[in-house]
């Protein structure tokens, strides 16, 4: 398949959620899982500078 036809996505049934809390759990957790990986992604980079100037005296 090289294409996704709009007939096909008539048939792709997405669930909606109506209880607002858990709506709201799952937002906080995505939101929580950005934040972590964006620290994920300073501490690496911290890393990478550390290992550039301490290892490789670059």
């Amino acid at each position: 398949m090289n294409a996704i036809e709009p007939i096909q996505l008539k048939k792709v049934s997405v669930p909606f959620l109506k209880d607002v809390k858990k709506i709201e759990l799952i937002n906080n957790l995505a939101f929580k899982a950005n934040e972590l990986r964006y620290q994920a992604y300073k501490q690496e980079q911290e890393a990478i500078n550390i290992m550039n100037k301490e290892v490789l005296g670059l």
